[in-house]
Parts: C-alpha cells; structure tokens; sequence
C-alpha cells in the first residue's frame, strides 16, 4: 500500500489528549498520511492547533449528522457520514483516538495487497455476539464502499431492541445489541475479501470510552515507546 493513497480517519469525542497521541504514534510508527477527524464531542471541542494541520469537520452535539441519543448510534452515523462525504483516497483506516500504533503496523500497511483485499481488521465481539468488524483499527477500500453504495451505519441494525429469546448479553443485560461495525461487517462478509488480523498485533488499546475515568497518563507512560 501507498501511504499517498491512505487516509486516518478517527472520531473524537471530548479528549484532544488521547486524539493527539494517536496520530502522533501513527507519525512515528509509519509515516505521515492525511488525517480526518470528526469532532463528535459534547464538551470539549478538537482545539485550534489540529485545525491548522488536519481536516476537522465539527459535529459537536451531532450538528451534521443527527443526535440518536445513543453512543454506538452516534458514532456509527459519523463513521458512515465520514465515508461518504469526506475521505478523498481510495483507502482509509479507521480508528479509534484511544490507541497508540506498534512498528508491527508499517510493515502491515506497505505489505498490504490492496488488489487482494477490500478490507482489514479483527472480526468478533467484545462479551457476547454478534460479530463485528472492530472499529479501533479497520481498513477499509472507500472507493468500492461508495460504488457499491453501502452505508456503515443502518439505524434498524445498530443498538436494536433485540428480545428476551435472543439470550442475554454481559451480566446486567437480556439482549444482544449490535454494536459499531456490525451492520458494515454483515452488509459484507459474503462479498468482500477481508484479510482478518488479531489487532493486539498492532495496536496498544486503553478502551477509554469518552470522558471516562480512565489512567490516561499511566497508559501513555506504559507503552510511551510506541508515541515518544
């Protein structure tokens, strides 16, 4: 893969920290390549000094793409809004702001056989089905995205009322829900050629949901090899 032909995509929601830190890993680890960010916040906007050097489109409070009430909603509709309307080569890699890049990944993306592949990632589920594509690190063939016309985020598939029958998803739940990624992933599954990879191959992952009470500093202070 051409560095030239990839875009970093990520959506941010209230932590410049942790976007920084991304794409200053991603820098270091492989090279510089056009970077998108959505600013899905709702208290902290993406500051001044990532609008000099990136494209930052601003849907805070979902200003563009529609408030669902509902974090997977949300981020799944900014996705697809960012899909089908901002990314301008024909590939993208979509992450989330809260992971730092291993070397691993310079070596994957220059190997990577973009006329074998339409899309890369890691295929499961985080506590209970269904599968999904993850969305901290997927690659993804834009350009066959918007011919085929698909859309990454479908309101009936995403966060559904599910039912008791379906069995119970984690402790305190009694349906399975459909979370960012997996309506993409059916849509498909039986038509794309997906080169599947164990993400922990090359990425350091803090699964910091927002503003959530996290050790922010003692996760870049352990894997500051991989930013610093």
């Amino acid at each position: 893969m051409n560095l030239n032909d990839l875009t970093l995509l990520t959506v941010s929601f209230n932590n410049n920290l942790l976007t920084g830190m991304m794409i200053k890993s991603f820098f270091k680890q492989v090279g510089l390549v056009k970077v998108v960010i959505v600013d899905n916040g709702t208290s902290i906007a993406i500051g001044d000094s990532f609008k000099r050097v990136f494209t930052v489109v601003d849907n805070m409070h979902q200003k563009i793409t529609g408030d669902y009430r509902q974090c997977s909603k949300n981020h799944c509709s900014t996705i697809d809004y960012a899909l089908k309307h901002l990314i301008m080569t024909d590939w993208v890699l979509l992450v989330d702001n809260d992971i730092l890049f291993k070397p691993q990944t310079k070596e994957y993306l220059k190997l990577f056989d973009c006329a074998k592949y339409d899309c890369a990632g890691e295929i499961g589920w985080d506590d209970a089905p269904p599968a999904r594509l993850f969305p901290y690190f997927c690659l993804i063939n834009v350009r066959k995205f918007n011919d085929a016309k698909l859309s990454y985020f479908d309101d009936n598939r995403c966060i559904g009322p599910g039912s008791k029958e379906d069995g119970p998803r984690g402790v305190n739940t009694s349906c399975w829900y459909k979370d960012t990624g997996c309506s993409f992933y059916e849509d498909i599954k039986d038509s794309w050629a997906i080169n599947e990879i164990k993400l922990t191959s090359y990425i350091a992952h803090m699964k910091c949901t927002g503003e959530g009470n996290r050790d922010i500093a003692g996760f870049l202070k352990q894997n500051q090899m991989l930013w610093k």
